[in-house]
């Protein structure tokens, strides 16, 4: 036990949190907008790579309807890493600083071992994710994947009712998992000189003190991307860039200035 308490006692210690009310997540889209509005070609830029990563996707995988549901809804899974970019233009929009793509693109070399570390990370959750979702799949339809036809016929006539509830319910835990370690971890990697256990540890502390909070902001981010997989994945153009933005300032609000720590 002694060993274990000094063990603890040696980490780093976190940032102060803040405390934001429920609906402080609504102000942190509005500011995303007015972050994309403000650097409006660097900020598209993002969100039409990752449309085209949506469309890559679906055009990879429109034969294997269990793949497609798999990668496509893990693919937000692996959504904050490739924010990066969008978190440093809101970052220089803030500063006043000019916004050059080129350099918002490298953004995360400044930390790229800890960055990668949580990529990882994330990359294995995907992983786990796809293995769960390929296994429920296998349930309700056996070796053979359905046609992406029979698949949406099926699913709009709730034929195979356990499937939806438990292939929702079982995505749904992994975008919990997800959310907790990267909902705060990746902007402040960006933003500080932390090692990624701090920058997870502070993620999970600041959704544990701000759960009204964060479930806002959580189904606001929801509501936002499928909007973007709705519109066969060009709203991602637009929603993937305020969700990135809007993410930076929910770090901003809830983790107090480094000045503040010392």
């Amino acid at each position: 036990m002694p060993q274990t308490h000094a063990t603890l006692s040696a980490l780093p210690a976190l940032p102060e949190i803040r405390q934001v009310g429920a609906f402080t997540a609504l102000s942190w889209v509005k500011q995303g907008v007015r972050d994309m509005l403000a650097s409006p070609l660097a900020s598209l830029f993002y969100g039409c790579c990752l449309s085209a990563m949506g469309y890559l996707l679906f055009f990879y995988t429109r034969q294997e309807v269990k793949y497609m549901a798999a990668l496509t809804s893990g693919f937000t899974l692996v959504g904050p890493v490739v924010a990066i970019g969008l978190y440093d233009i809101s970052r220089r929009v803030e500063r006043g600083q000019r916004v050059d793509i080129g350099a918002t693109s490298v953004a995360w070399f400044r930390n790229a071992n800890q960055v990668g570390i949580l990529a990882a990370i994330l990359g294995g959750v995907l992983l786990a994710w796809t293995g769960a979702a390929l296994t429920i799949f296998a349930a309700f339809y056996g070796s053979e994947s359905p046609s992406l036809q029979q698949f949406i016929a099926d699913v709009i006539a709730f034929k195979y009712i356990g499937f939806i509830v438990i292939y929702t319910t079982t995505g749904l835990m992994f975008a919990l998992v997800v959310f907790a370690l990267s909902a705060i971890s990746l902007p402040m990697l960006l933003d500080r000189d932390c090692d990624a256990l701090t920058a997870v540890r502070t993620s999970m502390l600041a959704v544990a003190r701000n759960l009204p909070a964060m479930g806002v902001w959580g189904v606001l981010i929801t509501l936002l991307t499928m909007s973007g997989l709705w519109t066969l994945y060009l709203g991602l153009i637009v929603a993937m860039p305020i969700v990135g933005h809007a993410s930076w300032h929910a770090y901003r609000d809830i983790v107090a200035d480094q000045s503040a720590d010392r």
